[in-house]
């Protein structure tokens, strides 16, 4: 199995990066960065083939404008792509799906006016140019609107998890279907007793099948969150109680083969690495290593090409404030 993993270095400035997995070991690729920048991320990557790779994120100029930013490897080199940059501020691309070698879909967030909220953004690339697409936003939204994971299973069939936050500063989830002409907003049900929910990923192995997960909370802890979409609705799914941590990613190769990863803490405060697997019928915590002397892990991304074939990549920290990146994979 074959990966690529993008993000962004912790110590200041930092600067967005993309290591390349051979099916032995990962190695650094050399990753461009838009002339004048002072600080860049990387925040997503889809890739079709090992030498077709879309990978999204933002970047700071000397003045301290913030701009999309996106890039292609071509199996040999990474090229910067032309994005438009909406609003009057922070506009950043958080992630991105591309169904075909020539059709991306990239979502994350933007302030439209100066002084105003931020709102969802979604943009699509068409094998030359990018372009913003319209999306809508909650009524309820008050500061801040934004749209984190995006999956697309064809050129007509996309969902965007995310959240909101409404006039308590509280972050409600919030989901959002393409149909190849319009974005409109997903009804999804809230968890008894939860008083903030949010979906950081996304993957639908069809046009009427996604899994979405995230957290949410209630006045006493923090806990995982998954919900399937089947077409019709979005329903809640039940999913191994009594960790207090969150859902990054998922990443679903078949209706009866999801993995979703994140992070839960334990007993002593160390926050490790969580991984859970589902069958179809119920989710099962699968073992998880996080490395030693550590006392934060988070897997904040996962790819799988089958059911027992999955690569994860995150970071660790240690109580010093030193982070390092992590990967872990279960290929048989």
């Amino acid at each position: 199995m074959k990966c690529i993993g993008v993000g962004a270095g912790a110590e200041a400035p930092g600067f967005g990066f993309a290591d390349k997995w051979n099916g032995t070991k990962w190695r650094s690729l050399s990753v461009g960065q838009p002339a004048g920048t002072t600080r860049s991320a990387l925040s997503g990557v889809s890739c079709i083939s090992s030498t077709a790779c879309t990978a999204v994120g933002y970047y700071f100029d000397g003045t301290g404008a913030e701009f999309t930013l996106a890039e292609r490897w071509n199996g040999t080199a990474w090229s910067i792509q032309p994005t438009p940059s909406p609003g009057s501020y922070g506009p950043a691309l958080l992630g991105v799906s591309c169904p075909r070698a020539t059709d991306c879909t990239a979502v994350g967030t933007y302030q439209a006016v100066t002084g105003g909220p931020f709102v969802t953004l979604a943009e699509h690339w068409n094998g030359v140019d990018w372009t913003v697409q319209s999306t809508p936003n909650p009524t309820a939204a008050a500061r801040l609107s934004q749209l984190s994971s995006v999956s697309c299973s064809a050129s007509s069939a996309c969902t965007a998890v995310g959240f909101y936050m409404d006039a308590s500063n509280f972050e409600v989830m919030l989901a959002e279907r393409w149909n190849g002409h319009v974005w409109t907003i997903q009804s999804t049900p809230s968890p008894a007793g939860a008083l903030q929910t949010w979906l950081s990923g996304v993957s639908c192995e069809s046009a009427t099948a996604c899994t979405a997960v995230g957290a949410q909370v209630s006045s006493t802890t923090t806990l995982t969150l998954a919900e399937r979409w089947k077409g019709l609705g979005w329903a809640i799914q039940s999913s191994p109680s009594g960790l207090a941590g969150e859902f990054s990613a998922v990443s679903c190769p078949t209706a009866t083969a999801c993995t979703a990863v994140g992070t839960y803490q334990i007993v002593n405060g160390t926050f490790v690495t969580l991984a859970e697997r589902r069958n179809g019928v119920k989710w099962a915590i699968q073992s998880s290593p996080t490395p030693s002397n550590r006392s934060f892990a988070d897997l904040t991304g996962v790819s799988c090409v089958s059911a027992s074939t999955c690569e994860a990549a995150g970071y660790s920290a240690t109580d010093q404030g030193s982070d390092f990146t992590l990967a872990e994979g279960n290929a048989p």
